[in-house]
């Protein structure tokens, strides 16, 4: 009996440890938060940024995320995201935005959800696409590669995205621009800085 009364002992023993450990505060350990970030004081002209939101009845665009980024990112990298709303095959332009038209050159890529190539005549009005190119000074938008998007929460599928230089930032109208789109800043819309 002296063994399984010592058996008994180191059980409870451990017991009492492993009720101590796991009743701990976690506040020692380390987590991950996402911090607000003061959007006016961040968007400036020239700082890149990813910014979604949906158009309103006065055909603003209200920012409901803001993602400022740091790091290298290639002029190329510019991307527009949402549901075409319009196709130009004669000059080859998209409408996802009811600003500029996104331009297709030859070199365009054009592929499905599942990434096998389509062609341009196999776009319609009322697809989800990701645009990817660059954005010229004249306000146009050369298109690199278009993607039939997946939407993946259903509230945000009347929503425009846009990642590119912030043009303008206006504090007083509660305003930025990217590309020529305009986004509304609110009280609810969530903001963060990340690093590419």
């Amino acid at each position: 009996m002296p063994a399984f009364k010592h058996v008994t002992t180191l059980w409870a023993v451990c017991a009492l440890v492993a009720t101590t450990i796991y009743a701990q505060p976690k506040s020692s350990s380390p987590t991950k938060t996402r911090q607000q970030v003061d959007i006016f004081a961040t968007a400036k002209p020239g700082q890149w940024a990813d910014i979604k939101g949906p158009y309103q009845k006065d055909n603003t665009i209200l920012a409901v995320k803001v993602k400022f980024v740091n790091g290298t990112i290639a002029e190329g990298d510019c991307e527009v995201s949402g549901k075409i709303i319009a196709l130009d095959p004669q000059k080859n332009e998209i409408k996802i935005a009811r600003q500029a038209p996104l331009k297709c050159q030859k070199t365009t890529e054009f592929k499905d959800k599942t990434g096998v190539a389509i062609t341009f005549a196999d776009l319609k009005v009322g697809m989800m696409v990701e645009a990817e190119g660059s954005y010229q000074k004249d306000g146009g938008f050369l298109v690199a590669e278009v993607e039939e998007d997946i939407i993946k929460e259903e509230e945000e599928a009347d929503y425009i995205s846009v990642f590119g230089k912030i043009e303008k930032a206006d504090a007083a109208a509660k305003t930025i621009q990217i590309m020529g789109i305009t986004f509304v800043i609110s009280e609810q819309t969530k903001s963060k800085l990340s690093v590419k």
